[in-house]
Parts: structure tokens; C-alpha cells; sequence
């Protein structure tokens, strides 16, 4: 059997997108033919994101979902390295907004490599007009200010060995 993967998705007031982007994972998921693992984390969330994580928990067999009551990307990231059972760990942004393909050539890379940061400069993106110009400026600006060359600081895909992460935290 292939090695498995975890999905991490932190959240925050993520009611509105959050059933339909993981059946969207999971839809990707299921035909790559190797067990996987959804972590739905919600930080501090005060819509129904909770309600619909534990929904989603209690309904798949393969979706976990834990609540923190404080705000915070890194504590969430922290509890689902905890939390992940397979050797291949990838956080995505709740709004799916990377080319999912991101995810094999991620578990690819993770063969040879212990990180993998994705790009929102590359792939098909699937966010509005709008979104990207203004990425694009904070970019520029970025680049800019922090001299770095850098193509992209809010990236909304990375990956990791499990392995190669859990003692750092």
C-alpha cells in the first residue's frame, strides 16, 4: 500500500465554504489511491464553522476536526501535527484556492525533500480578479521592502514529512 497523507485546513469563520471544499478534497483525494486523512482546525471561529466541523467528523470516516477556543494559525497547526497519522502532512487554506494538483506533486517532492511550499503564481488558480491583482501588489511590495526574491509570502499550500516536523513542535 502507497503511504498515506494528512490535509490540514485550519479554520476561521470558514461556515459559508467549508462542506463544499472538503467534498472537493475528498473528490481529489479518493482516485490518487492511498489512504488519506482530512484535519479540519478551527481557531477561535465564532460562526457555525464548529457545528459543521463536527458534522463533518461525525459523518466521515476519514475527516477529523478539533476546535480551539483561541485564535491563532500556529496553535492549530500544532494540534494537527499532533494529530496526523500519516507520514505525508500538507496545510491548505480553506478556500482551496491552489490547483489541488499541488497535493501529488507535493507527495511526490516529499520522496526526496522534507518541505514542499506551493505557489499561487503557478497552476490553475481559482481565485476572483480581484484577489490576484491584490496579491499581486503585496507581492511587489514584499519583494520590495524585505528585499527577498521571492515569487510569493502568502502562500497557501505547503507540505511536509510528518516525521521531519513533529520534534520542532
Amino acid at each position: 500500500m502507497r503511504s498515506g497523507v494528512t490535509v490540514f485546513i485550519p479554520l476561521y469563520n470558514e461556515e459559508t465554504i467549508l462542506k463544499k471544499n472538503v467534498f472537493k478534497l475528498v473528490e481529489y483525494l479518493v482516485p490518487l489511491d492511498r489512504p488519506y486523512q482530512i484535519i479540519l482546525g478551527s481557531n477561535g471561529s465564532t460562526d457555525s464553522t464548529a457545528e459543521i466541523g463536527r458534522e463533518l467528523d461525525l459523518q466521515h470516516p476519514n475527516i477529523t476536526f478539533f476546535h480551539l477556543p483561541l485564535r491563532g494559525p500556529g496553535l492549530a497547526f500544532a494540534e494537527a501535527v499532533k494529530r496526523a497519522g500519516y507520514p505525508y502532512f500538507l496545510c491548505l487554506d480553506a478556500d482551496l484556492s491552489i490547483d489541488l494538483d499541488f497535493i501529488s506533486y507535493a507527495i511526490k517532492a516529499l520522496q526526496d525533500h522534507d518541505a514542499v511550499v506551493g505557489s499561487k503564481q503557478v497552476g490553475n488558480q481559482k481565485r476572483p480578479f480581484y484577489r490576484i491583482i491584490a496579491s499581486d501588489i503585496f507581492i511587489a511590495f514584499t519583494k520590495r521592502l524585505l528585499k527577498l526574491p521571492y515569487r510569493d509570502y502568502a502562500i497557501g499550500a505547503k507540505a511536509y514529512r510528518t516525521g521531519a516536523i513533529r520534534p520542532l513542535l
